[in-house]
């Protein structure tokens, strides 16, 4: 994605999360009127969590802090997430962090080490292994890539 002209990145990458989590909740739609089984009390869990998600992901990638904000415990809170979204809790928040570095990377001029700051790791190397391991490519690999 090549954007040019005056922007602010921090609001583009506020609008795409918010399409990535009204998406998420299309989904959870979807999948109770397919008849999967879920409360909805269920729902209401799994809803909480994608917000709370979409809230901290940049400053809490842990799922206990999910759940201790949720007063739930965390075995419970990623049962309920896994049940009613297919995916696992911790998925869910490394998918946003992913998705927010992969924005910053094609879309601002930022240096690797400042979206690192952004994502709230504790360094550039951490942010970096933590993205290869999930993408498979180095952060500059990939801004590289989609250039």
């Amino acid at each position: 994605m090549q954007m040019s002209g005056n922007f602010d990145v921090m609001e583009v990458l506020q609008l795409i999360s918010k399409a990535f989590f009204i998406a998420m909740k299309e989904h959870l739609a979807q999948q109770v009127s397919l008849g999967k089984p879920a409360s909805s009390s269920q729902e209401e869990i799994v809803e909480s969590f994608l917000n709370l998600v979409e809230m901290g992901y940049r400053h809490h990638r842990n799922l206990d802090y999910y759940a201790d904000k949720m007063c739930k415990s965390t075995k419970y809170l990623s049962r309920v997430v896994a049940e009613s979204t297919g995916r696992k809790a911790s998925e869910w928040i490394e998918r946003c962090v992913i998705m927010d570095a992969k924005a910053q990377l094609v879309s601002s001029r930022k240096r690797i080490a400042e979206i690192s700051d952004d994502l709230g790791f504790p360094s550039q190397s951490f942010f970096g292994k933590y993205f290869k391991r999930v993408t498979g490519l180095s952060p500059r690999a990939y801004r590289e890539a989609n250039a």
